[in-house]
């Protein structure tokens, strides 16, 4: 709904003439063995450690810089052997990101790691403690979906489409405010009886979307098309 609405205002576009069909994680995101998984992070990543996952680009809209403000402001106590995994190819940004995390003094505890490949992706999300999501703006966001498909705690911005993929199976936070962030990522990483059920959950969120489901509402919309054209000769 957020993208009919969002398209129909940018465009003065009638609401009636826009189709908006859902997406789905693709069938290699599910829950695997987390331990084989962590192991082959250690051993092909060398990424010893627990960690807080982001999946995503680089743009500003992403808020990676809010993710790491808040990422430092969970005391060590609490954060300890855990680290913030931050993928995807480093864009023009990434100068600005790895000099705020040596200005925090957090620079050995976020890693880089560039562009990984699809088939290593499920095994990231499996290994990860959770995953963060604090964009500012999303058409849709296929990240919280495939993480929740892996049964992986997901904590996303609770603005444009997010909540509408995440419905109330993940932690839903106000992207600028970043002590809400740092808090909300605490809470999952000491609150096991709050871990299992956002794991749970997530996975039952993710089975609501499938690719059949978003074949048949585009099929449904273009049956639409043809039967308003119809009408209008």
């Amino acid at each position: 709904m957020f993208s009919k609405n969002d398209i129909s205002k940018e465009f003065n576009f009638p609401k009636d003439k826009i189709f908006v069909t859902s997406l789905a994680a693709e069938n290699i995101y599910r829950p695997l063995n987390k331990e084989t998984c962590k192991n082959i992070i250690k051993s092909k990543y060398k990424i010893n450690d627990d960690f807080i996952l982001y999946v995503g680009g680089f743009s500003p809209r992403k808020n990676i810089l809010g993710l790491i403000e808040a990422f430092s402001l969970i005391p060590y106590s609490k954060r300890k052997n855990t680290k913030l995994v931050i993928t995807g190819k480093k864009g023009i940004s990434y100068d600005k990101y790895k000099k705020r995390t040596s200005d925090l003094k957090i620079m050995n505890d976020v890693i880089f790691t560039g562009f990984i490949s699809l088939d290593h992706m499920p095994i990231f999300y499996n290994a990860s403690k959770l995953l963060v999501y604090p964009s500012f703006y999303e058409g849709f966001g296929l990240p919280p979906l495939e993480a929740m498909a892996c049964g992986t705690p997901v904590i996303a911005s609770n603005v444009t489409s997010l909540p509408e993929v995440c419905g109330t199976s993940a932690i839903l936070i106000d992207p600028y405010n970043i002590d809400e962030l740092s808090l909300s990522i605490e809470k999952i990483l000491t609150d096991k009886s709050l871990y299992n059920n956002m794991s749970n959950r997530g996975i039952k969120r993710s089975l609501t979307f499938s690719w059949d489901n978003t074949a048949s509402q585009t099929l449904c919309a273009y049956e639409n098309i043809l039967k308003n054209h119809e009408n209008s000769k």
